[in-house]
């Protein structure tokens, strides 16, 4: 049945919550629950995927005693109670964002966070539960059966899409069933939240910590909190204001000017979610309140959801007359005659004054009712009206008017700020909007007007580290770390903040040197859920087009080359890339113009895109990926490491670690050909992380798999060691030692050997020596003379910082250097040369320096000859031969210049 507007008597639909014509809002009734709008919204938001994975807020409400309700009351009755609370809980949670899941009975499931995030989903669903046991109380007013109504919230990632055989919009995950849970634990009337909600939540709510309790199907004691109410601004955490004192200043300036030449002032703040909009509006109050002529404040808020039209007028009015948002309409009507004996003291009044702002406040106006005006000269109409009733208002005290959120605002709200700015407005009225770049076309129309722009930038290293200082209290982090988290945030303030609250919460912070640092560098993966929310509305602000191409591209890393962009996306490829450089997601790099590549703007962006996929879907994309490097690479015929690793990478992630390993292994060997010893040692980790999640194991070289795992563990230490962490590298060796018990020996001698070094560079002798001898009699017996000679001068080395010059000499003497190779021979002179002179015999080690120059020259080992240039310089410099010394020494610094040593 069609309905009547009580304010314009314009026929609208019976489910209708505004007139079509007027934009007045009904009384909500018992008309169809806004859990069938939200369904069809949910429906076409996930109609290009099946499912993907997001970090959402659960909320669970259930009726107490339901089933006792329902045996004493007729079923009418029991419709009546619960599905007109039902109703207004499915109006309460659409107008938070919310998406109501399904109404099971005596239950009601909601999601924050899917099908689409807001950027603060948790906080609005906390609030959300608070508002729904408001509504549940006032309804029970002047009732004898009361509902009692239990509410539990859980945030975790779940698996969302049109999922079972009816193809219903739904999530599946363990935050569905905690959630349940704590409902179920929660008392009648009272909000309980899991402890994951009350991390994300406790800087805007009052929580009480309740005592562990074990929860139904959870293993271990469960800590929840009960949510006593909103806190205060004055109770929250305010961090320190840090890198916008220039924005400050320009608004001080501008509301300055507004005031002192009692013209209007216009200024767009302008920032992406988080980067300190709201932080930069609470310090300019704050600033103002200490002026002679601090303004009274006009606020009007914007919501993506559940707004009437006119919703930003309508505020605006409603503060200009002082009036609550509880007011009866005798309050509004006394408010508004006041307003129009103030109006007709001076120039008349404009037509229809009072009958506009009753209009703009929601009280029914007859005249109106009877004009037969259009619905759009009718709101010409209020916004005359309201520009009257500001300039009033301005007569005595300067305004300070606020839209905030500008990029969720009203057409009306944005248009009636459009026609201020052209407008021949006065008084000292400051108008100050703060929104996102995401309204790009409001953004530029309003910059046409007589509008200031201030553009928040990001913030630098410094910066980083001063917000630090706030949050950890006790001490700031260090200029690495704050790098590390600029790089990571992009400079956002909130993400810097929310980055480093989770560093220290996660206790992955310690103190070194009076600054924190990173306890490992598994930490540096680790992104908040709040942080992950802000982003995940990003991506979902895109058009489906883009937002599948952004998610498809993540696969690919943050930088990838444009060829293999367009061969993920497929035909449309191009137009797609050029839509989010646009939109200032992707950044296209023209360093090598024959090969260009494009960026992810933003490091947690690509990891969030990334972490949406459903793992079916990233193993797919990957496979298909790694088929195109993988013929890239054969066209080429290249071996660069750092080609063979990006093939790797893929491969892995496509669940190919039999494929993946081989490659990482390969590309190790080429970066220790190259020098590139850190490089080559994380490659080597690599293929063995994949080696271990083989199913099959495979071997190489023609090795068996036992082989091969020993082949590359080796291959780690060495690279670990060369690269400076002889630690990793011997608990490498210590592993293959382990694992070579009863076969392998010249594995095993090889690790022992290892061992030996390590234990010589951490100046455990003793143990070098012990090693150096296993070593040595094992490759005796697998004959390799050379490398057991090697060992034997390892061990006299070691002779001679043990104090048993004597004993190491006495092993080199029955040394054989007859068919030893060069290489032998010059690291023999030099052991011998080192013990003679830990005797004091200086001119005999310098004859065995002398001869280990000589050999090395032969063989042109360009490093040997620079050391023993080196150390016969100091044994002449002793004896006192100093311009002797001098020429070895230039010598010597001229080797070690040559060789990139110096």
């Amino acid at each position: 049945m069609p309905k009547a507007c009580p304010a314009c008597a314009a026929e609208n639909p019976d489910a209708a919550k505004f007139c079509n014509e007027c934009g007045a809002k009904f009384a909500v009734g018992l008309t169809p629950p806004p859990v069938q709008v939200t369904r069809r919204v949910a429906r076409d938001e996930s109609r290009r995927s099946a499912g993907e994975r997001r970090v959402v807020s659960v909320l669970f409400a259930d009726i107490k005693d339901y089933t006792a309700l329902s045996e004493q009351l007729d079923p009418e009755q029991v419709e009546e109670l619960v599905g007109g609370l039902f109703r207004e809980f499915a109006d309460v949670i659409a107008r938070h964002g919310g998406y109501v899941d399904k109404f099971m009975g005596d239950s009601v499931l909601a999601l924050f966070g899917a099908p689409r995030s807001l950027g603060d989903d948790t906080e609005r669903a906390v609030a959300c539960a608070l508002e729904m046991q408001r509504r549940a109380q006032a309804s029970n007013a002047g009732r004898e059966n009361k509902l009692g109504v239990r509410i539990g919230i859980d945030t975790g990632e779940v698996v969302v899409g049109n999922i079972g055989q009816r193809g219903e919009y739904t999530a599946i995950g363990d935050a569905v069933n905690t959630a349940n849970r704590v409902q179920s634990a929660a008392e009648p009337g009272s909000v309980f939240i899991s402890s994951d909600t009350a991390a994300q939540v406790k800087a805007r709510f009052r929580l009480t910590e309740l005592q562990p309790r074990q929860l139904k199907g959870k293993a271990d004691a469960v800590v929840l909190f009960r949510v006593e109410g909103m806190l205060k601004t004055t109770e929250r955490y305010i961090g320190p204001f840090v890198g916008r004192k220039r924005e400050l200043d320009l608004l001080l300036a501008s509301f300055e000017q507004c005031v002192a030449n009692r013209r209007p002032g216009f200024v767009l703040v302008r920032g992406e979610a988080g980067m300190g909009k709201s932080r930069l509006f609470y310090e300019f109050r704050r600033r103002l309140r200490a002026l002679r002529h601090a303004p009274r404040r006009l606020t009007a808020s914007f919501a993506p959801v559940g707004q009437e039209p006119m919703n930003g007028m309508r505020q605006i009015a409603r503060a200009a007359l002082d009036l609550a948002p509880t007011a009866e309409p005798a309050q509004a009507a006394a408010a508004i005659a006041q307003a129009l004996a103030q109006a007709q003291e001076g120039a008349p009044a404009p037509p229809g004054f009072a009958e506009n702002l009753a209009f703009l406040v929601g009280l029914q106006v007859r005249e109106l009712a009877e004009s037969g005006l259009p619905a759009r000269q009718r709101i010409e109409g209020a916004a005359v009206a309201l520009k009257r009733l500001l300039e009033l208002r301005a007569r005595d005290t300067p305004l300070l008017v606020v839209y905030e959120d500008l990029h969720w605002a009203d057409t009306d709200s944005c248009d009636f700020l459009r026609r201020l700015a052209r407008s021949d407005l006065s008084g000292p009225i400051f108008f100050l909007a703060l929104g996102r770049p995401e309204a790009i076309d409001l953004v530029r129309d309003l910059l046409a007007n007589p509008f200031e722009s201030i553009e928040l930038r990001a913030l630098e290293p410094g910066e980083i580290a001063a917000i630090s200082g706030g949050i950890l209290q006790d001490g700031v982090i260090s200029d690495e770390l704050a790098s590390l988290v600029l790089q990571r945030s992009g400079g956002n303030p909130f993400v810097a903040e929310e980055l480093l609250k989770g560093l220290r919460e996660t206790q992955m912070l310690e103190l070194s040197h009076d600054r924190y640092v990173l306890r490992d560098a598994a930490s540096q993966s680790l992104i908040p859920v709040g942080v992950r929310s802000i982003l995940a509305a990003r991506i979902d602000a895109l058009e489906a087009r883009e937002k599948g191409a952004l998610t498809s591209l993540s696969v690919l890393g943050r930088e990838f080359s444009l060829d293999a962009a367009l061969h993920v996306l497929g035909a449309e490829g191009q137009a797609a890339i050029e839509a989010l450089a646009r939109r200032g997601m992707l950044v296209l790099l023209q360093e090598d113009k024959k090969r260009p590549r494009c960026l992810i703007s933003h490091a947690l962006l690509q990891e969030v895109a990334y972490g949406g996929l459903l793992k079916r879907d990233k193993c797919a994309l990957h496979q298909e990926v790694a088929a195109f490097f993988e013929q890239r690479l054969q066209q080429e015929s290249t071996q660069d490491p750092a080609r063979l690793v990006e093939l790797a990478w893929h491969l892995a992630r496509a669940e190919q670690p039999e494929r993946a390993w081989p490659l990482y292994y390969r590309a190790g060997l080429r970066a220790s050909e190259d020098s590139q010893l850190a490089f080559a040692a994380e490659q080597f980790r690599r293929a063995r992380e994949e080696f271990e999640r083989c199913r099959v194991h495979t071997g190489i070289d023609g090795l068996p798999p036992e082989g091969a795992k020993l082949k590359l563990l080796l291959a780690l230490c060495e690279a670990c060691f060369e690269s400076g962490k002889p630690d990793e590298a011997l608990a490498h060796a210590e592993q293959v030692i382990a694992l070579t018990q009863n076969s392998f020996g010249r594995q095993r001698a090889l690790a022992l050997e290892f061992a030996a070094k390590v234990s010589h560079v951490k100046s455990r002798f003793e143990d070098a020596i012990v090693h150096a001898e296993r070593a040595a009699a094992l490759f005796e017996k697998a004959g390799e003379p050379s490398a057991s000679a090697r060992l034997h001068l390892f061990k006299a080395r070691m002779f001679s910082h043990t104090g048993q010059a004597a004993q190491g000499l006495a092993l080199l003497e029955n040394f054989n250097l007859k068919d030893a190779p060069a290489e032998t021979r010059i690291d023999f002179f030099n052991t011998r040369a080192s013990l003679l002179l830990s005797q004091g015999k200086i001119r005999e080690a310098l004859d065995d320096e002398l001869k280990r120059l000589e050999i090395a020259e032969r063989v042109q080992d360009r490093r040997k000859v620079g050391s023993a240039h080196s150390n016969i310089a100091t044994y002449l410099s002793d004896l006192g031969r100093q311009q002797e010394a001098d020429e070895h020494f230039r010598l010597a610094m001229a080797e070690y210049q040559r060789t990139g040593e110096l």
